[in-house]
């Protein structure tokens, strides 16, 4: 038996590809977007059920998103990943990163942190217990908003510039929406 493990989005697959060397084996990601019918259907929610596998067993979806969704629209990494790593920085702003991020450290180049520090991937891990809360109730409004405040500048939605007025722009509206989430919270 060979076992190869280690954290989510720490190329796992591509340092180690056993199915190339026709041995069997099991991929979580792999094995949702056979069940499911595509990477993108796997859900964002913290916990799922993968009908199919042995035992029916319940497995931790953790990923709230990731650049490989959005790349064939995108055409690019940056351009997938901008929206993540602008989330990221407010988020490592506000308090609600784990440890792991700085704003400090974010804040010159929100995008190139994300890609370099977190392989393109936003993980629960990457966030506090109130951060994924808040992931959980509001990342899809905010990527609404994306989309929303993207078209008021009359571009495409991964082509939102990065600076000042799109960083106050988003940070204000997530400040808002995090007030909101707060008061119907408690």
């Amino acid at each position: 038996m060979l076992v190869v493990a280690g954290p989510p989005g720490s190329g796992k697959t591509s340092y180690f590809p056993v199915t190339a060397l026709g041995i069997d084996s099991f991929n979580i990601d792999d094995r949702c977007a056979q069940v499911l019918g595509s990477y993108r259907a796997i859900p964002r929610e913290p916990c799922g059920s993968v009908r199919g596998h042995p035992g029916h067993v319940r497995l931790r979806l953790m990923s709230i998103d990731r650049g490989d969704f959005h790349y064939d629209d995108a055409q690019s990494w940056e351009r997938a990943c901008r929206h993540i790593g602008l989330f990221l920085w407010w988020a490592a702003d506000r308090g609600l990163a784990s440890e792991d991020h700085h704003a400090e450290e974010i804040a010159p180049n929100p995008t190139q942190y994300f890609i370099g520090q977190c392989d393109t991937k936003l993980w629960d891990e990457d966030l506090t217990d109130d951060g994924n809360a808040f992931a959980t109730a509001a990342y899809d409004e905010y990527l609404g908003e994306v989309g929303v405040y993207a078209e008021g500048l009359g571009v495409g939605n991964y082509e939102v510039p990065e600076g000042e007025a799109t960083r106050k722009h988003f940070f204000d509206w997530l400040d808002a929406r995090l007030a909101t989430w707060r008061a119907e919270s408690s």
